[in-house]
């Protein structure tokens, strides 16, 4: 084979080492290319959509969040003292109207989304801050459609359209309405409610006036009416295409269900408020989802035509270093050929004497003369040669490094030494700093117990404090009842014996006087009474009936009509008023003073230290109860209190760190509740262990968190409202006397706490 025959085959398989190689690796980079490309466009496209989901469902929370606080706002404003003048006497309303049109002008001054504001008592409209409904005598306060109001509940945000009472110039579209009761000291005032008108549209721009999906996507508030159907709420500043393709499909819309997910050139995704007439639709535009797209794809056939020129140049560079030693083999074989052909061939003596010669012996065999200086023996004796000289070199080598090992132990072991010194440090240092943490935590364990005594001490205050104010009124109406009464003496003495006769039967009454009348109750008996005594033509009824009420003397009336129809008739009545305020009186004072005597006793019950350390026999019954007094003026605003209290034997206890437990736990129900609901209370035996169980009807705790409650300076109550240390010190109290805490909870339903306490050392 001669050097032309063997070039043209290099060129041959180079020739096809190229054309596969490209073909190979052009495939594979554009197939890869093309694939990831595609998966990352899709990616990206539900990741656009993703997003538009997410940022619906946020903007519902954050429209649920604030009507939740414009509910708060409502309860403390319609707490205002005018509101209840105009409210209590409907004689004097007129009096107190100006009053309470600058109230709310105020607020609605402070929120601009209000309307108008709306007063209805007895079936009857009292207030119209807007005057734009039309509302006078002459229709008794009601137009037609009101009587829809009368309906609506009384909670949540509802839609009513009122445009056939309307009579101002405002639109009526895009109102929310906002029904709830009035309340006087806690309790609700039958028939009389407060309705507060609020602007969609206001609402909208105060929200998510900046919210933005994306370049041209917006979010939208939608609301559902009977009659008109679905509304939505202007977006603010949007007024491109993907806003009136929005509108257009809106106005086909009669409920929540009818809303699509593609409507023109917009994307919808919508999330309905529990329980309200409301929506969030998020509204997302094609044509950014396919711009997002567009630059994977752009990119995907730049990198594709990248990978394919790489793929010609790596065929080529390959082919030359796989052909390269075939063309340099046939190289040197054809120089071998002719260095063979030209040398000339050595006689066999003449061989055998030169090397024999070379060699020290003439009888050993010489080299086959045919074999050429550079044959593979000599080539592989220099390779042994060279691997000597290499194995040399890396025994040198190995030994150098072993030295350097045995240096480098030597510096490990002074390292070692030295880390173990400062392990040492580290830990004692570790050791005053758990110490100094240790003591932190006491204190603020400590300054939670005394939050939560000042609490009990606010709660005692106030509770003392009622009493003493009525013993204070009660001793003052005894002074000046007594004063009358022996001012009036002379004046009754000359009285003739029947007269007097029948005054001591009229004031006998008071001692038999059992049922205590409601001040509702007490007004019909006047009213009817005042009627009788009308009819029977006696001066001054009115005062009359009041005081023989007074008297419970309001069923035999009749036979003191002589004593009413006497001349000294208003000294005579006057004087056994004087008896009936006495009597009153006393009666008040002995129930104040029984009152206190409770408080002092739960109070002195509570505040029972025992510096020992010792656990004691108590009884755990006596605890709870401890703590439901000192907590009576909270409970008796709202609460209802359900005790189920089995015989129990007492339990070697700590009771101070336990009535710690026990309040800890209530005031957290309460708060739960926001003194508005059912708190039951439980002590029960299971087994060895006595279960005390304290649950209230309040919002529950979600079960993202349940876990977490136990952490210390984990709260959920405002800033301010709570250090969250409360539940941990409860649970080390438990744990300290080897009991364990569990709870149960339901959102919307309410939370039972169960202790377990071992009853091992129980005394019965």
């Amino acid at each position: 084979m001669n050097l032309r025959a063997s070039s043209a085959i290099a060129q041959s398989i180079r020739l096809k080492l190229i054309v596969g190689l490209g073909l190979i690796i052009a495939v594979v980079a554009l197939s890869l290319t093309l694939a990831i490309s595609l998966m990352t466009a899709r990616v990206l496209e539900q990741q656009v959509r993703l997003q538009l989901i997410q940022d619906t469902e946020h903007s519902t929370k954050i429209l649920e969040e604030y009507l939740k606080s414009m509910e708060d706002r409502v309860s403390l404003w319609m707490g205002a003292p005018v509101l209840d003048a105009v409210l209590n006497d409907a004689a004097l309303a007129s009096v107190f109207i100006p009053s309470l049109r600058q109230y709310f002008e105020k607020i609605i001054e402070q929120e601009a989304l209000f309307l108008n504001v709306l007063i209805i008592q007895d079936g009857r409209v009292i207030y119209d801050h807007a005057g734009e409904y039309g509302v006078g005598d002459e229709n008794q306060g009601l137009m037609p459609d009101f009587q829809a109001l009368q309906q609506l509940p009384l909670a949540g945000v509802q839609v009513l359209d009122l445009s056939s009472n309307h009579t101002g110039s405002a639109s009526t579209t895009g109102t929310l309405l906002m029904k709830r009761a009035l309340k006087k000291d806690g309790v609700v005032r039958e028939g009389t409610y407060v309705v507060l008108a609020l602007d969609l549209d206001k609402i909208q721009k105060k929200l998510f006036s900046g919210a933005k999906i994306g370049a041209h996507g917006f979010i939208s508030i939608a609301m559902l009416s009977a009659k008109q159907g679905v509304s939505v709420a202007t977006p603010g500043s949007s007024a491109g295409t993907e806003w009136f393709d929005f509108l257009d499909c809106s106005a086909n819309w009669k409920n929540f269900e009818n809303i699509p997910e593609q409507c023109g050139s917009v994307v919808l995704r919508q999330t309905q408020l529990k329980g309200q007439p409301l929506a969030i639709v998020g509204v997302a535009s094609n044509q950014d989802i396919q711009a997002t797209t567009r630059l994977p794809l752009m990119l995907g056939a730049g990198i594709g035509l990248l990978a394919l020129i790489s793929g010609v140049v790596a065929a080529v560079y390959f082919s030359y270093r796989l052909t390269g030693p075939i063309n340099q083999l046939t190289a040197e074989a054809e120089a071998l050929a002719r260095q063979y052909a030209a040398a000339p061939v050595a006689p066999v003596a003449v061989v055998a004497s030169a090397r024999g010669s070379e060699q020290g012996s003439v009888d050993e065999p010489g080299p086959d003369p045919a074999m050429p200086a550079r044959d593979e023996i000599g080539r592989l004796s220099a390779s042994f040669q060279r691997m000597q000289v290499t194995i040399a070199g890396k025994i040198g080598l190995i030994e150098q490094q072993n030295e350097q090992l045995t240096i480098a132990e030597h510096r490990q072991e002074e390292l070692n030494q030295s880390l173990e010194r400062k392990v040492l440090e580290r830990t004692a240092a570790l050791e005053s700093s758990l110490a100094d943490l240790r003591s932190a935590q006491s204190q603020l364990i400590q300054s939670e117990k005394m939050a939560s005594l000042g609490q009990l001490v606010a709660n005692v205050a106030h509770e003392i404090n009622t009493p003493i104010a009525a013993v204070k009124s009660s001793g003052e109406s005894i002074a000046e009842a007594i004063q009358e009464f022996q001012d009036g003496a002379p004046r009754f003495a000359v009285l003739d014996e029947a007269t007097r006769q029948m005054f001591s039967t009229l004031t006998s009454h008071l001692s038999g006087k059992a049922e205590v009348l409601s001040s509702r109750e007490e007004r019909v008996l006047v009213r009817e009474l005042t009627k009788q005594l009308e009819l029977a033509q006696l001066d001054d009824a009115r005062a009359k009936a009041d005081l023989i009420v007074q008297l419970n003397a309001h069923e035999a009336w009749r036979d003191y009509l002589p004593l009413l129809q006497h001349p000294q008739s208003a000294m005579i009545l006057g004087r056994a008023q004087c008896l009936a305020k006495l009597i009153s009186g006393v009666a008040n004072i002995n129930l104040a003073v029984s009152r206190v005597a409770k408080i002092v006793f739960a109070l002195k019950a509570y505040s029972r230290q025992d510096a020992s350390g010792e656990m004691v026999a108590t009884n755990l019954q006596d605890g709870l109860e401890t703590v439901l007094v000192l907590y009576q003026n909270q409970i008796k605003q709202g609460i209802e209190v359900v005790l189920n209290f089995e015989p129990m034997p007492a339990v070697q206890c700590l009771p101070d760190e336990l009535n710690q437990v026990w309040t800890n736990l209530v005031h957290n129900a309460l708060q739960a509740m926001q003194h508005q609901g059912v708190l039951t209370l439980g002590l029960r035996r299971l087994g060895d262990a006595a279960v005390v169980s304290i649950g209230d009807s309040g919002c529950g705790i979600p079960e993202t968190i349940r876990a977490r409650i136990f952490d210390a300076f984990f709260t959920t109550k405002p800033v301010g409202e709570g250090s969250g240390l409360g539940l941990d010190i409860v649970k080390k109290i438990i744990d300290k006397h080897g009991g364990r805490i569990e709870v149960q909870s339901e959102v919307g339903v309410g939370t039972t706490f169960s202790v377990y306490l071992p009853l091992a050392g129980a005394a019965t």
